[in-house]
């Protein structure tokens, strides 16, 4: 299976661990994976098991940035994953986007945080095959 991880995350934590140790177990059970982290990330270093050319830095700044969404969209249509798993609540948005864009691939979230999904996030979101809640504290409604 191809598989592409998302995270914009800057500084490392443990959202930034359980990214390293899924890419590095995906890897290690024969898939295919790819990351696209934000440039300059100070823990790219961290992703044991996966070559620098299956590391692609995407700007991504926010939920609203539609030329992250683009960027993503042509990766998405190079890479041919099966599966585009974004991390970060800012960068669900974006994905969502980019995977209905490039048409191919199934969405994949996590839920990390407490609060609840915005209605809008809720409608963003809709193409999403399925939302990993890390607790059934985040699990959204």
């Amino acid at each position: 299976m191809r598989i592409l991880q998302i995270s914009s995350s800057e500084s490392f934590g443990g959202g930034e661990k359980h990214f390293c140790d899924l890419v590095a177990g995906l890897s290690e059970r024969g898939n295919t994976v790819f990351a696209a982290v934000r440039p300059g990330c100070g823990w790219k270093d961290r992703l044991e098991g996966l070559s620098s050319d299956r590391i692609y830095e995407v700007s991504l700044r926010g939920s609203a940035d539609m030329l992250a969404a683009f960027r993503l969209s042509r990766l998405i249509r190079d890479l041919k994953p099966d599966i585009v798993h974004a991390h970060m609540a800012r960068d669900y948005a974006p994905a969502a986007f980019a995977a209905r864009i490039a048409g191919r691939s199934k969405l994949v979230l996590t839920r990390h945080v407490l609060f609840p999904m915005s209605q809008i996030n809720r409608y963003l979101l809709r193409n999403a095959a399925r939302v990993i809640a890390v607790s059934s504290g985040v699990e959204p409604n």
